[in-house]
């Protein structure tokens, strides 16, 4: 007996060899054993989180000097490339609108710390690296560190409650309130709510929160294939592109699907820069920073690869990284302009730099931060990068093509 459900790439290779008529019933074929036993480890591997986790504390308190209300807002993206940001030098114009705002400062040599998703975000939300990927199940997530200092904390997401694996799961009941719209599971067309659903309820928890302290962590549906599907027709600015309605019969030419990718970069432009108006109008002491999971492979060479797997390569680990800091934090901050001004054309990891930066945003702090792994810290010191490769492996930056 087999589970089998559709799956337009198998998650432990590229999508480098099969054919443009891949029948739509192409499947990835488990053992019910197998299955069964996934299942189960997958459960046991949270409930081992919950008795770890029972008594950590980061001992976090918020700097007095930061006053009531902050607003901080840590969004993360799905598989946005840094490289087709026209706020990195991109050609075509995908960022219309944020390359209009103030206070914007974009990382041009950006990574991830994994090209999977439920490999990337445990390292994105917890102080775990590439080198030291089982800390995230041995800690609290920064929603926790928030929390321990006041705030009132939220998880947004336009993905699936259960994703992958527990990885990201296990770190939901660190926020006070989850909200999940979803993004369905279509097996024709991956189809479901755009990003333009986190919108509205974001203006509902501020609304709610007035007066509050509040630290919300929001997951983006983004450029995750299918691309098309992740915005409105009215976004369709570089074409052509294929149907709307098409099964998952192969896949259109490479320049169609470039395409289509850059309008759901195009579409990502509008919601980050309608949530950073959205954060902005509340005239507080207030931060977005914005980092997308991994990026993605669009047939960038003669290895002809698209989409992404746990192999890691350049393209499916370049990233846009971008952090918004309101007029009146820059205020009680000067620094913060001035140090990332200083730091943005580093390397960086999202994995390395994204938890202790965001925290020093919030004002929070704690015995054990470590303000050189802060981009707005004047003690921020580059360190080597690493990124999860196939089976857990460590791979260094430097060895990945």
């Amino acid at each position: 007996v087999v589970i089998r459900y559709p799956l337009m790439i198998p998650e432990n290779r590229m999508l480098n060899d099969i054919p443009a008529q891949l029948s739509p019933h192409f499947f990835k074929t488990f053992r019910i054993g197998n299955a069964a036993s996934f299942v189960y480890n997958e459960s046991q591997n949270e409930k081992r989180h919950k008795v770890a986790i029972e008594n950590f504390r980061f001992g976090a308190t918020k700097d007095t000097a930061q006053k009531k209300p902050a607003i901080h807002l840590l969004l993360i993206g799905e598989t946005a490339r840094g490289d087709h940001f026209s706020l990195n030098g991109y050609a075509r114009p995908t960022n219309p609108l944020l390359s209009q705002q103030q206070n914007l400062v974009s990382f041009p040599n950006a990574i991830s710390g994994a090209s999977m998703t439920h490999l990337s975000v445990p390292l994105i939300i917890t102080r775990a690296d590439a080198t030291q990927y089982e800390r995230h199940k041995q800690e609290r997530s920064i929603l926790h560190a928030f929390k321990e200092a006041g705030y009132y904390t939220v998880w947004i997401s336009n993905q699936s409650r259960h994703g992958l694996t527990s990885n990201i799961a296990m770190h939901y009941q660190d926020a006070d309130t989850t909200i999940f719209h979803g993004w369905g599971s279509n097996e024709s067309n991956f189809t479901g709510s755009t990003d333009a659903a986190l919108l509205p309820t974001l203006q509902q928890v501020l609304k709610n929160n007035t007066g509050k302290d509040v630290f919300i962590l929001m997951h983006m549906i983004g450029s995750h294939w299918r691309y098309l599907l992740r915005y409105p027709e009215s976004f369709t600015k570089f074409k052509p592109v294929s149907d709307r309605n098409r099964s998952m019969v192969g896949y259109p030419p490479k320049d169609v699907v470039i395409n289509e990718y850059d309008n759901s970069i195009l579409f990502t432009d509008f919601i980050i820069n309608e949530i950073i108006n959205t954060v902005k109008a509340t005239s507080t002491l207030s931060s977005v920073s914005y980092v997308s999971d991994h990026g993605e492979n669009l047939g960038d060479d003669e290895r002809n690869l698209f989409f992404h797997a746990y192999k890691p390569t350049l393209p499916s680990i370049n990233i846009p990284m971008l952090i918004w800091y309101s007029p009146q934090l820059a205020g009680q901050y000067p620094n913060i302009p001035a140090a990332l001004q200083r730091n943005k054309m580093y390397p960086v990891s999202s994995a390395q730099y994204i938890f202790e930066t965001v925290c020093q945003l919030g004002g929070v702090r704690f015995p054990t931060a470590d303000s050189s792994k802060s981009l707005i810290s004047n003690s921020f010191a580059p360190q080597e990068m690493f990124v999860v490769g196939e089976n857990g492996a460590v791979v260094p930056y430097k060895d990945i093509r």
